[in-house]
């Protein structure tokens, strides 16, 4: 991951995160001939070999802003996108010429079976959230995103790939009130809070 981050000005700031992933795993099953796995077809081998890169990102500003010393203001909008390739190749054959050999090139022509697997996956999201703050007291937030994933289209069925969600939320600190100093003894935080959320998530599988 590479991170960057820079103030523009007084509490405005601006935030990006881009990551790699990429990885390639490889794999076999051999039952001997002999086995008793695999004795009635003459030995089996499968193999697979997987490849797989990621690129996401995302970037961020946030903004901070405080009225009077007793209203605070703190919003933020942001993107983040994920682009995901995989390739997933297998294949296994039976029926070993030379019984301590393991290879597919091995085994029997005629029992050789192979497949071959791609997905290739994009998201995209764009977000926002303000969150108002009165004397330390009392907090109100709002957050909302829109989301679109490429799973939700296909070439039989152009389906709308986006979709919204969003929270709302809000919390008390009533032990801060000036009449609740006599309860410091037993009560040192209380708090009162509300909220609602919404959430989505794309398909793995196209629509």
């Amino acid at each position: 991951n590479v991170n960057l981050s820079a103030t523009i000005t007084k509490g405005l700031t601006a935030t990006a995160i881009v990551g790699i992933n990429q990885f390639t795993t490889l794999g076999s099953l051999v039952y001997h001939p002999y086995s008793r796995e695999a004795y009635s077809l003459g030995g089996y081998m499968s193999t697979y070999e997987q490849a797989y890169n990621s690129v996401n990102g995302t970037a961020r500003l946030s903004y901070s802003k405080a009225i009077a010393k007793k209203f605070t203001n703190d919003f933020y909008l942001g993107t983040y996108i994920e682009d995901n390739n995989s390739v997933f190749n297998a294949q296994r054959g039976e029926k070993f010429y030379e019984i301590d050999f393991a290879s597919i090139n091995n085994t029997d022509p005629t029992s050789r079976t192979a497949s071959l697997s791609q997905y290739e996956t994009r998201k995209v999201r764009f977000y926002g959230g303000y969150t108002f703050g009165f004397n330390n007291l009392l907090y109100i937030s709002a957050t909302a995103t829109r989301e679109g994933v490429s799973t939700l289209t296909s070439k039989f069925r152009d389906k709308q790939p986006f979709f919204n969600y969003g929270s709302l939320s809000g919390s008390f600190i009533f032990s801060d009130l000036g009449f609740m100093e006599s309860t410091k003894s037993w009560l040192s935080y209380g708090k009162l809070r509300a909220s609602y959320a919404t959430t989505g998530k794309g398909p793995i599988a196209p629509y």
